[in-house]
């Protein structure tokens, strides 16, 4: 009799350690976590170039610099997209905030030196 409970007991005690399926992650929001990271990815790269494109030194090309800020914002936006799918997720959340936030420094910077239009940056960031 002891020995059925323990088989009991550690039955249990296994399946708590698997964790319920509730407590574990949708595969839908795994993958757009993997897509936002992506995207997080894309938006460093093309903030790093952009950067270099502000260089003091440097005759600016506004037209790229423009096209680049425009870049950050759709990626920024494409992850807000993805967080708002997923209200649960604080971290999606906050990977959106992150990214808006980031491309207002980068508009800021890009704003002292070049004018971009609405054609290169989506409509309701121009005047943000």
């Amino acid at each position: 009799m002891r020995l059925c409970y323990l088989l009991v007991f550690l039955s249990l005690i296994s399946g708590c350690a698997v964790g319920s399926p509730e407590s574990r992650p949708s595969e839908a929001t795994v993958i757009d976590s993997q897509e936002v990271r992506r995207s997080q990815r894309v938006m460093q790269k093309i903030e790093n170039e952009l950067s270099d494109s502000l260089q003091v030194e440097q005759t600016i090309d506004c037209a790229r610099v423009c096209a680049l800020l425009g870049n950050m914002y759709r990626l920024a936006e494409k992850i807000c997209v993805i967080s708002r799918r997923h209200p649960e997720s604080p971290e999606l959340i906050s990977n959106c905030r992150d990214g808006m936030g980031r491309c207002d420094k980068a508009k800021t910077r890009v704003k002292s030196r070049c004018r971009c239009s609405e054609t290169d940056i989506p409509s309701n960031q121009v005047d943000r």
